[in-house]
């Protein structure tokens, strides 16, 4: 588990993680935006990756990534794809992850035990709605989540009574 602020052992496998999860963005084929998600183990091993794509065998094309509609009901997100490719349960594990958790990614962390999860973004403003969804969902499932700020190097543990007002800052409103 990480601790705020405190352990920088943990701190740098964190950036190490997060840093993977940029990498394994760039795989998404999706022009706007770039998701990666890595689930790690407590013994700190990659268990699964993740990115935003299309369902495995449905063909990736231009125009369906164009058309927002189309995308949002066919693309699976990196969190998601990051659970769904583990090859064995992930209940108590670490999700790291680029983006933070929309709502329906939530549901399928909660639902499938993920204990922690850490983020390095927060949503645009045009996302915020459902982050707050998301954070209240968690929230009440006794999720922890935490922020890597890797400017700072610091992880700051997310206070979800705070979360309009920290994600307004962290989105420089």
């Amino acid at each position: 588990m990480i601790k705020d602020n405190n352990d920088r052992g943990e701190l740098k496998w964190a950036i190490r993680f997060i840093n993977l999860a940029e990498h394994i963005a760039e795989w998404s084929k999706d022009p706007s935006t770039k998701v990666g998600a890595v689930v790690v183990d407590d013994l700190n091993r990659v268990i699964s990756l993740g990115f935003n794509g299309f369902p495995r065998g449905v063909r990736d094309t231009e125009p369906r990534y164009a058309d927002r509609k189309i995308k949002y009901r066919m693309i699976v997100h990196s969190e998601e794809n990051a659970i769904y490719g583990a090859d064995r349960p992930v209940r108590g594990m670490t999700l790291y992850t680029t983006l933070f958790p929309c709502s329906s990614c939530a549901k399928t962390i909660i639902q499938s035990g993920i204990a922690l999860v850490v983020f390095s973004r927060w949503p645009t403003l045009n996302w915020l709605d459902d982050a707050k969804i998301s954070a209240t969902m968690m929230e009440e499932a006794g999720l922890r989540l935490q922020l890597l700020d890797k400017s700072d190097t610091v992880i700051r543990l997310i206070d979800y009574s705070n979360l309009d007002t920290a994600t307004q800052r962290n989105l420089g409103h």
